[in-house]
């Protein structure tokens, strides 16, 4: 009986720290500010682990006319400046991501001013760059806090998330907060199914085939490309299944054998 409660303590506390935010200070609460700090363009100087990518109007916030932060004390608002007409930062991560492993992206957006733009998220291994795109959100339309959760596969193994915010000429204002990036556990992965599945011909030029030595049973594939997007599922039922991706761009794709238990498998393949 301590043994089982050892486990589940050990468990419980395993799983907590492989679900931690992988962005440091992705609520902006560690800085150096005394109030509201306006045109906030120096950010590694004022906000830790924050750096300003290029352009627009950044202010560091406890409180504005919308509103307090949706996470803590501190949020950041995006505006225009009559010089540039967008608003980019970079947010430190604490690891470097795994290419091709899945990460979950949350964060926080409220309309302020309109109009408003779409916000993309990125993936860099520059703070003054924004590297490769993970997803474009639609614009915030609500004056009041709104969740974003995305699920991607990474493409590059990223060291820093960047944020790019289209702002215009009429007082647009955007506010963002809380951005929360998550390893997605696949410590329960079936070994030994993950062991006997393939996908042949990899690479490929676009017909394949999903194998198993033992057979899938009530199992799907899901097809992801690079950005974790799902593109095709197909149902397992037999020893080899058959998947056209001849329609589907040339590139690295990843899939999932899902059954009734979760992921029983996983892999990378290549179209060519």
């Amino acid at each position: 009986m301590k043994t089982k409660l050892l486990l589940l303590i050990f468990t419980a506390l395993f799983s907590k720290a492989f679900a931690q935010n992988l962005v440091l200070n992705g609520s902006f609460e560690t800085n150096t500010a005394s109030g509201n700090t306006v045109d906030l363009h120096t950010w590694n100087t004022v906000v830790s682990n924050a750096w300003e990518v290029d352009g627009g109007a950044m202010d560091l916030l406890t409180s504005s006319s919308c509103g307090s932060a949706s996470n803590g004390s501190w949020f950041v608002e995006t505006s225009h400046n009559m010089m540039d007409y967008y608003t980019a930062f970079s947010l430190g991560l604490s690891v470097h991501l795994t290419v091709g492993d899945q990460y979950t992206l949350k964060f926080d957006k409220r309309l302020c001013s309109a109009p408003s733009e779409a916000v993309d998220i990125g993936l860099s291994n520059d703070s003054t760059l924004m590297g490769t795109a993970i997803h474009t959100f639609t614009a915030p339309s609500l004056n009041s806090w709104v969740t974003e959760t995305y699920v991607f596969t990474a493409a590059i193994a990223g060291k820093f998330l960047t944020v790019n915010l289209q702002t215009s000429l009429n007082n647009s204002k955007v506010d963002l907060d809380n951005f929360i990036l998550t390893h997605i556990n696949t410590t329960g992965i079936n070994e030994i199914s993950l062991q006997s599945s393939k996908i042949y011909p990899n690479p490929g030029n676009g017909l394949f085939s999903i194998i198993s030595e033992n057979g899938f049973e009530k199992a799907e594939a899901v097809i992801y490309n690079t950005i974790g997007e799902k593109i095709y599922t197909a149902q397992l039922n037999s020893v080899k299944t058959e998947i056209d991706l001849s329609t589907q761009a040339k590139g690295i794709y990843f899939y999932d054998v899902i059954n009734e238990k979760g992921i029983a498998g996983r892999g990378k393949f290549i179209i060519q």
